[in-house]
């Protein structure tokens, strides 16, 4: 019987080392069956070429298959383009099998996990996991008790999977033949993960609780729950051995599942060039906005009651006149804000080319290398955890920094690096778009001698603190409407959030908000 794989090796050298093509030699050298996952089909035609091409040179007989979607027929569907690959080079010596994160985490929960004798390269994080929001009313509450078993395990977490005697409907939901309040297009994938063998999904007890109450008790509305889903150790035990690599890994919630999954992490280098930080930094312009933490509230934020820009708006315009002017630049922002006229403005039109226009929307932060021509990028994106999923989080030892380090940070990081200073013999200066001085500051220590510049924006608030909105505005009456419910006995006030509240107005005492202060400032 086999030893069972209890170590992941991962290459967290920087961008643009030679880890990738490293790691191909490798592989081709070692006269191996591997399977290759990578973030995009470009990237899978791109690792086939270099795959077919290192083996004639050295004159190795290997065979290389690429799966993806561009791959099938109508017929056929990836999961099953993948099987049939598997099985064509059971009885090769060295073989590659290319495909991507989608289609590979598609095939675990599908439940193809026959990747015995095969070795596993994954180029750059993939999600191995799956943080879900559930947003429970009166009418949704008891479809989502209904519809899963809740099994209490540790850590005051319970496992949740969907009951056997729902599963046909699943069917239903894809083909759109059955609609529910809870079970939307949005929680499909969360449906199929919570019946998968493949992974393992956990709420919090309080969570669960919340549920319950909203069920159980007319004066709770609603309740916002978060489920967290994590890849079992079975399914990587699989292959002979798993291989990861991707930038500033250690930095990773990647990192963080696969540790809670039950692996060890060890660290090697595949490339022999440098790795520690990169030398081209004198060419790199940071500029940056705000002091202040980027947030999608502060986006938001209407800076003037008689004004249609909020904050994005405003901070977009101001690096468009005053850095990116006429030049060619790569964004990436939010998704709730990409049909906003201050970035479409710049997009080609629906019947040319994406690099036809000014600004192309990059939505994948990793694995991307056709833009490295473009000397301009703009990064806007924020995906800071909420309280709610906070809480699950750190059940598994992941603070809210740390996470929120991942989702923005390493993004920023990986998105800039699609522009021309990943190639060592541009000479232009590159000049990077970030709001807050966090990232900047994140970005500078990779790139020594990087140049950070700071822009002040009028009308712009810049105290990192500032949370009160403008009373008169939506999210003002909002905040009043939440108090009165806090004042009623309804709801209980979280301790964090009022003495932030009250920070706050002894920072900014806008007089509308004097009562509410009042009120919290003597909250028990």
């Amino acid at each position: 019987m086999s030893r069972k794989l209890t170590t992941i090796y991962a290459d967290k050298s920087i961008t643009g080392s030679g880890k990738s093509y490293a790691a191909i030699r490798h592989c081709i050298n070692k006269q191996q069956k591997t399977l290759i996952v990578v973030p995009s089909l470009v990237l899978a035609n791109e690792y086939k070429r270099d795959i077919d091409n290192y083996a004639s040179n050295e004159s190795i007989q290997t065979v290389t298959k690429i799966v993806t979607s561009e791959k099938t027929n109508a017929q056929q569907s990836t999961v099953s383009l993948l099987k049939q690959s598997f099985a064509s080079v059971k009885t090769a010596q060295s073989a590659t099998i290319i495909t991507t994160h989608a289609s590979f985490k598609l095939a675990l929960l599908d439940g193809f996990t026959s990747f015995r004798g095969f070795h596993l390269l994954i180029d750059e994080n993939i999600q191995l996991n799956s943080n879900t929001k559930c947003d429970l009313t009166e009418f949704t509450a008891p479809g989502f008790l209904k519809w899963f078993d809740f099994t209490l395990t540790n850590n005051d977490l319970y496992e949740m999977r969907l009951k056997k005697s729902y599963e046909h409907v699943i069917h239903k939901l894809n083909v759109k033949t059955l609609q529910d309040d809870f079970i939307n297009d949005s929680k499909i994938e969360f449906i199929d993960i919570t019946k998968s063998t493949s992974f393992t999904t956990f709420i919090t007890k309080d969570s669960y609780k919340r549920a319950q109450d909203v069920v159980n008790k007319g004066d709770v509305d609603g309740a916002r729950v978060y489920t967290l889903s994590v890849i079992n150790k079975e399914v990587l035990q699989k292959f002979t051995s798993v291989t990861i690599l991707s930038a500033l890994f250690d930095m990773s919630e990647l990192r963080k599942y696969l540790e809670i999954s039950g692996f060890t992490i060890k660290y090697k280098k595949f490339s022999d060039r440098e790795t520690e930080k990169h030398t081209n930094g004198s060419r790199l312009k940071i500029h940056y906005l705000t002091n202040r933490r980027n947030s999608i509230n502060f986006k938001s934020l209407i800076r003037s009651e008689n004004a249609n820009m909020d904050n994005e708006d405003l901070m977009v315009s101001y690096f468009m006149k005053n850095v990116i002017k006429d030049n060619k630049f790569i964004v990436n922002n939010n998704v709730a804000a990409r049909e906003k006229r201050v970035y479409t403005h710049y997009h080609a039109l629906p019947d040319q080319h994406e690099l036809d226009g000014q600004g192309v929307l990059v939505t994948a932060t990793a694995g991307v290398n056709k833009y490295s021509h473009i000397n301009y990028a703009l990064y806007t994106t924020s995906r800071n955890v909420d309280n709610a999923e906070k809480d699950i989080l750190e059940k598994f030892g992941i603070d809210e920094a740390y996470a929120n380090a991942d989702r923005n940070l390493l993004a920023a990081y990986q998105f800039i690096a699609r522009t021309s200073i990943r190639d060592p013999d541009a000479t232009d200066n590159v000049h990077i778009c970030v709001i807050d001085k966090s990232t900047a500051d994140f970005l500078a220590e990779l790139y020594p001698n990087a140049e950070i510049i700071k822009h002040d924006v009028p009308a712009l608030e810049d105290h990192a603190q500032y949370r009160l909105p403008l009373y008169r505005t939506a999210e003002g009456k909002s905040m009043r409407r939440v108090i009165k419910s806090y004042e009623s006995g309804v709801r209980k006030f979280r301790e964090d959030a009022r003495k932030n509240f009250c920070d706050n107005y002894k920072q900014y005492p806008v007089p509308e908000y004097y009562e509410i202060y009042h009120f919290l400032k003597n909250y028990k």
